[in-house]
């Protein structure tokens, strides 16, 4: 491998006196494998023989080397570094007809961004106007990443420059301008162009490339020759005065006054926006106003920045600020000689809303602040001194000829008031009234000089018949209620085994079947022999005292809803309330959940209403040998009503209790299923419901004794084992525990206590399965307190008592 690289370095380099050149191939090269180590040697071989990067590559390129290994290569030495490379990593390669950008903007807008890092935007700068274009991040003012510059651009060491050969010969040379301020084209020699301008740098380059391209001689050439400037050096620049980050900066050389700014972050909460200075050599070159670029979107003023230029920032001079009805209310900084009317047009004028005959200004006179007002007519003419503020109120909610008809007219909402305009006219504009409007009443609500209210009642029968009329004013308000607003909503009800029972809304002429109907229809629990309907008192019969509270009819029908002959010819009236029941043999259908050891577990209907616990055992096949039948519980589920439903949350709410209160809840019934086995339908056996859960366990082994003991455990029951032989086993008994109240929860659920008759106790009997549970003492309180207070009242009471009596003795 080494020997192939001395090979790939001697057919870039062409040193014919290698001798290895005529035996390899360049096109055979693959420059993405070399690695780092070999590229540095092709460099100091490079370097050895005195020759730069470009001049190498041009001679390997004349020995056959491909395009693309030539621009490779060239990447690979540059990515190297150092001062024999005519050109670096970060300085893009120029092809054959393209030039690439060296400065890119990816590139330029990094160098930005780096300098901006420490920016802190200030709160307070943000009323500023023009501050938020420094605080962005999408307005750069980056220069462009193509570098082009002006004839007068001067040359600096480490530019590079480009120069394109077309026509009857074609090259690309990449130069960078040396130390020495020259740039070395190969066969011709060293170019000194540092110092010069761009303009002229081009004519010195044209004028000694035809020593080489006797093309480019004459007034009819063959040859030509574009020059451009590919890369620039970077300058120096100091942002001085009132900024967010004064300090020096590293820019790129075609930099203007707009990228300092931005890379400093702008002026300060100080800084003026209207007189920034670009100082250079001492003297003040320009000043920019920043408001010809925020008003008028022209940056004319930017100056092209040089090496160690200075951006000065001096402190504003006057700023004003803009509150209320203005496009852009914020503070604003003015120029000696501008008035109001300069400070709007900054503004962008008022807000649409705004009020604009006058303008209220905030003044400090004298250490004390007053108000001065300009009218509309003095907006340009009127001075403003630093510090004043001007406030805009909007225009007042109110208008000079409006009225308002609302209610049962077709186009409801806001008028013209016009001349001499009556009530039956405003009517007419409203496109008439509705069918449903109340002609009997109407009323206009009017408002008075003292802002009071007035009503004014008109009929609105005589006003349609043309026999009288409202003479209108401005803000007035009619109102026309509609006959339904007149009365309650008309409606009736149906209760019972319909499939949408409920309220509906009363409409003329419907039957009893149309309203059957309405709801859907029956149920099929529904009991059709009849029908009751409640009806309520008339107005005449509700005037008079006496017992009868409502009206009642019964109507027999069919499931086709075929009404008897009376019940055909029924018509309802507005709050009548029906009723259909459910047929008497019909009854809620349901089943029973058998768990545990039985033959066949499993949900079991009920097919009668007589079906008691013995009936669903036995057809599930009755109990296994391993069942423990002392133990069987039965679950029930209770379905509470609306009203405990709502009692209960309405305890939760009052005792500040957070818990969910459920609608249905369920219960365990102690029953005694042996007993229950061997008397079936007896007084223990009794009727199942629906939901009902009858769970029967296996046979149990252990006892638990649970509460105020000293070691809680569950122990191997034993056939005649008592209570404290029990409670032995968990340690004894605890230091608080209640002996006289021990209890014994069985595993039916059901539960057994201690018995106690003067000195003698008798404890439960204890069951397979069953739970001791030793209650514990209750926490007696400190009685030392109370007795302390006791003796301090009964000392304060002796005091008066004795103060008394010796005032009365005196």
């Amino acid at each position: 491998m080494g020997k192939r690289i001395l090979l790939l370095v001697a057919v870039f380099i062409i040193t014919a006196s290698l001798g290895f050149t005529q035996n390899i191939d360049p096109a055979t090269v693959n420059v993405s494998e070399l690695s780092d180590m070999q590229i540095t040697k092709i460099k100091d071989e490079i370097t050895k023989r005195g020759l730069t990067v470009d001049q190498a590559l041009m001679i390997a390129k004349q020995r056959g080397a491909s395009e693309t290994q030539v621009s490779e290569l060239k990447m690979r030495l540059s990515g190297m570094g150092g001062a024999s490379s005519s050109s670096t990593a970060s300085r893009n390669n120029i092809s054959k007809g393209k030039t690439t950008k060296p400065h890119s903007q990816d590139r330029t807008s990094e160098l930005l961004e780096d300098n901006r890092r420490d920016v802190i935007v200030d709160e307070e700068l943000k009323e500023i106007f023009g501050a938020s274009l420094f605080m962005t991040r999408n307005v750069s003012f980056s220069p462009s990443g193509i570098v082009n510059v002006s004839d007068d651009y001067i040359i600096s060491e480490e530019d590079e420059i480009t120069i394109q050969i077309w026509g009857d010969a074609q090259a690309t040379y990449q130069l960078t301008v040396n130390s020495s301020g020259a740039i070395l084209i190969p066969d011709l020699g060293p170019i000194y162009v540092k110092g010069k301008t761009f303009k002229s740098a081009v004519k010195t380059i044209k004028q000694m490339l035809v020593g080489i391209y006797s093309g480019m001689k004459g007034t009819t050439p063959s040859i030509f020759a574009d020059v451009a400037l590919s890369w620039q050096h970077d300058i120096k620049i100091i942002v001085m005065g009132d900024a967010v980050i004064p300090g020096t900066y590293s820019l790129p050389a075609n930099s203007t006054a707009f990228n300092a700014l931005y890379a400093s972050g702008g002026p300060n909460i100080n800084g003026s926006f209207r007189d920034v200075r670009v100082v250079r050599s001492n003297k003040i070159i320009a000043h920019i106003d920043l408001y010809d670029f925020l008003i008028n979107g022209t940056i004319n003023k930017d100056v092209q920045l040089r090496d160690n230029d200075v951006i000065y920032i001096p402190g504003y001079k006057s700023r004003v600020e803009l509150i209320g009805s203005f496009r852009k209310p914020m503070k604003y900084e003015l120029l000696e000689g501008e008035s109001f009317g300069d400070l709007l047009k900054y503004s962008g004028g008022f807000a649409d809303d705004a009020f604009k005959n006058k303008v209220k200004i905030e003044r400090i006179v004298d250490g004390l602040k007053e108000i001065q007002v300009i009218n509309i007519g003095s907006f340009n003419n009127f001075t403003l001194n630093n510090g004043d503020i001007a406030s805009a109120d909007k225009v007042l909610n109110k208008f000079k000829n409006k009225v308002v008809i609302k209610g049962a007219v077709y186009r409801p909402g806001a008028y013209q008031l016009k001349d001499n305009m009556q009530l039956s006219t405003l009517i007419k504009e409203a496109s008439g009234l509705r069918e449903d409007a109340y002609l009997d009443r109407g009323f206009l609500t009017r408002t008075l000089e003292n802002r009071e209210l007035e009503n004014i009642s008109f009929d609105l029968r005589s006003i349609l018949n043309g026999e009288s009329d409202v003479a209108m004013r401005s803000d007035d308000v009619v109102t026309i209620r509609s006959r339904f607003e007149m009365h309650e909503i008309k409606n009736v009800r149906v209760f019972g085994e319909l499939n949408n029972p409920g309220e509906y809304p009363y409409v003329e002429n419907m039957t009893l079947q149309d309203l059957i109907v309405r709801a859907g229809g029956f149920t099929r629990d529904a009991d059709v022999s009849f029908i009751e309907v409640a009806r309520s008192l008339t107005n005449q019969e509700a005037s008079v005292l006496s017992d009868t509270i409502s009206h009642y009819y019964s109507f027999s029908v069919d499931r086709d809803l075929k009404l008897s002959s009376e019940g055909q010819g029924f018509v309802l009236q507005p709050f009548d309330v029906v009723y259909i029941r459910r047929a008497p043999g019909r009854r809620k259908f349901g089943s029973v959940q058998l768990r545990g050891e039985v033959l066949y577990a499993g949900d079991y209907s009920i097919i009668s209403k007589k079906d008691h616990i013995s009936d669903i055992i036995k057809r599930a096949g009755g109990v296994t040998p391993d069942a423990f039948v002392n133990g069987a519980m039965l679950v029930r589920t209770t379905h509470l009503s609306d009203i405990e439903l709502e009692k209960l949350r309405n305890l939760a709410a009052d005792d500040e209790i957070n818990m969910k209160v459920e609608q249905d809840r369920t219960e365990i019934v102690g029953i005694n299923l042996e007993k229950i086995l061997s008397n079936p339908h007896g007084p223990l056996d009794i009727l199942v419901q629906p939901e009902d859960e009858i769970r029967i366990p296996k046979n149990m082994e252990t006892v638990r004794v649970s509460g105020n003991v000293m070691n809680p455990i569950a122990s191997v029951y034993k056939k005649g084992l008592t209570v404290k032989k029990y409670i032995n086993r968990a340690g004894g008994y605890g230091e608080r525990s209640r002996r006289s109240k021990v209890y014994v929860v069985n595993a039916n659920g059901t539960t057994a206590v201690t018995k106690n008759f003067i000195l003698f106790r008798k404890y439960p009997k204890v069951l397979p399965g069953s739970e001791i549970i030793v209650p514990q003492k209750p926490i007696k309180q400190d009685q030392t307190v109370k007795w302390i207070s006791i003796g301090t009242s009964l000392a304060t009471l002796a005091t008066s008592i004795l103060t008394i009596v010796n005032l009365t003795k005196n």
